[in-house]
């Protein structure tokens, strides 16, 4: 049983969607704000009679997401020459793909990938738009780099962009070929009038799943995300499903984020309804906590449940053994040295050290 919140982001997104039926349609009072802010939800009830607090804060979403968008255009039209395989995530392409009006979604910053060889023509081309890289110097950068934690760079308006050559840290079991633009599952996008490469919508669902598993499953704005790809895409679950090996972590990502999708604003095109997934049951649960943020320890757990056993063993010591940003400041090492991490790393495990 959903409880109110739900039900009225079920009636909202049905209507924004054109899937309104005779319950649907009906008037409703929006949710508190603060709720539909926390969940990044607030475009669901643009055409709603909502407060004109409310209507500032959607319109100033839009008029940022817009800035966003124009930004990465130009980041693309910059880079792509020098930066090889460069290519957008999230942000102003699943707006595209997934929402019915574009600046509805909500997201702060632009992500990227691009080939791992390519950082020097990287930090040089966003240092040339004026960004600057969160580290503590060009040993730190690489070393982030080097390890898959990818690299942050803001510019003095405030505009965030992070990068990597991986679309999630070495731990998690995400199919690492997928990442590279010779998968196949890249194409243009046309975005602020320019054409920039993005993620097809069913490589985008596999991966909003992931994400949104990634982080706990804590927002309702990733729901948002993966049912408005199976409503504007029909037939993409089988496409997303062909990405990933039965059974696998991406693979049981993707069927307990449609399954909850369904659950919340369906029915949706190409989901039969069912019973829900295990993991399914816990995702409304955390959805409806009071508290903002997922505990670490309950993350890890969420994560092992939808993994194999020889996937959550490759997790665990990743996790515990890839170098990370603590180590890197506390052992500041050169781009020679790096290979002393892997030993140092496993020392910070015993007691003494």
């Amino acid at each position: 049983m959903m409880n109110a919140f739900f039900q009225q982001a079920h009636r909202a997104f049905r209507r924004l969607h054109g899937l309104a039926g005779p319950l649907d349609a009906s008037p409703q009072m929006p949710p508190p704000f603060e709720l539909a802010r926390r969940h990044r939800v607030l475009g669901l009830w643009v055409d709603e009679q909502i407060p004109e607090s409310w209507r500032r804060a959607v319109y100033g979403q839009a008029l940022h997401a817009a800035r966003l968008t124009d930004e990465a255009a130009r980041i693309d039209d910059a880079l792509r020459s020098s930066v090889e395989g460069l290519r957008l995530v999230k942000g102003p392409a699943l707006s595209e793909q997934a929402w019915p009006q574009n600046g509805l979604r909500c997201y702060d910053d632009l992500d990227f990938r691009c080939e791992k060889s390519s950082l020097p023509a990287l930090a040089s081309g966003l240092a040339a738009l004026g960004y600057q890289v969160k580290a503590v110097d060009d040993a730190h950068r690489d070393h982030l780099w080097h390890f898959g934690w990818g690299l942050e760079f803001r510019n003095p308006d405030g505009v965030m962009v992070e990068v990597n050559h991986r679309m999630f840290p070495a731990h998690f079991p995400w199919p690492d070929p997928l990442t590279r633009f010779s998968s196949g599952q890249w194409a243009p996008l046309r975005l602020a009038q320019a054409d920039i490469c993005c993620p097809l919508p069913a490589m985008h669902l596999l991966l909003a799943c992931a994400h949104a598993a990634w982080h706990g499953w804590e927002r309702l704005g990733w729901m948002v995300d993966i049912a408005g790809l199976l409503v504007r895409h029909p037939g993409i679950l089988h496409d997303a499903s062909s990405l990933a090996a039965p059974g696998s972590f991406p693979r049981n990502a993707l069927n307990c984020g449609c399954a909850i999708a369904s659950e919340i604003f369906g029915p949706l095109p190409g989901l039969e309804p069912g019973a829900l997934p295990p993991a399914a049951g816990q995702v409304l649960a955390l959805q409806e906590r009071e508290a903002p943020a997922v505990p670490a320890k309950t993350l890890r757990r969420i994560h092992r449940q939808l993994m194999r056993p020889n996937e959550v063993a490759c997790y665990t010591l990743r996790r515990l053994l890839t170098p990370g940003d603590s180590d890197f400041r506390r052992w500041r090492l050169s781009g020679r040295q790096r290979g002393l991490y892997w030993v140092l790393r496993p020392l910070r495990l015993l007691p003494f050290v």
